[in-house]
This record gives structure tokens, C-alpha cells and sequence, in this order.
């Protein structure tokens, strides 16, 4: 069975929480799923849940197309397992930025600029 890892942002938070995300075949059964995954990784599945995006049509400038159809399988693992390549980690740099942006706004005050349409020569 053909089983490939769908790496998004949002997958790959979920991983952290033990569910793995994977595009399999549309034709492939929940039990074959599950036999295939425990197999290859070794893994405990508790529970798994599927999932069809269906085919949309799609145009670009004269040429209409399509995207295909995709079946997405939601696994579970027992507490305390994991599979390999599901890491996350933030860019490099991401918190330190964050931090300066908030001691930015936090320093800076409303009367960095003067007053435009005022008469302050008055």
C-alpha cells in the first residue's frame, strides 16, 4: 500500500498530540490502514478516522483541470509512541522576534510624532 506522510503546519501540531496524518488510496479500508501503519513503524493504533476530499475543478486561463481526490487517514497512537519525520520545530529565531516586537510596542509611546493640523506656535 502506498502511504505518504502529510506534512502540513497543522498536522504536524497534531503530531505532537500523538495523531498522524496520511494521504493513502481511495480505496484502501480503515483495517488495511491500520495493519499497513502498524507494520511499517512498529506502532499501537488506538483508533483512526478517514476522511475524502473530493475532486474540484479548477481553470487556468483556457485550460480546466482538476484536483484529484484525496483520502486522508487520521491515526492515533497508544500514549508514549511515535512515528519518525513527524517533528516540529519553529524557525530558527521565531521567539526572539516576538519578544522584540512586544519590547517595541511596550517602549514606544503615543507622542512619537507631532500632532498634524495642530497650531503649536500659537
Amino acid at each position: 500500500m502506498k502511504l505518504r506522510p502529510h506534512l502540513t503546519e497543522k498536522s504536524l501540531h497534531r503530531a505532537g498530540t500523538a495523531i498522524y496524518t496520511f494521504a493513502v488510496p481511495l480505496s484502501r479500508s480503515k483495517p488495511e490502514i491500520v495493519r499497513t501503519i502498524s507494520k511499517l513503524f512498529d506502532v499501537v493504533v488506538t483508533k483512526i478516522t478517514t476522511s475524502t476530499r473530493k475532486p474540484k475543478a479548477r481553470r487556468f486561463k483556457r485550460i480546466k483541470g482538476a484536483v484529484s481526490a484525496v483520502k486522508f487517514a487520521y491515526i492515533h497512537l497508544k500514549k508514549g509512541m511515535t512515528i519518525p519525520g513527524f517533528e516540529f520545530s519553529s524557525p530558527a529565531g521565531h521567539e526572539s522576534r516576538e519578544k522584540n516586537e512586544k519590547k517595541k510596542l511596550k517602549n514606544s509611546t503615543t507622542n512619537d510624532r507631532p500632532d498634524k493640523g495642530k497650531d503649536t506656535e500659537k
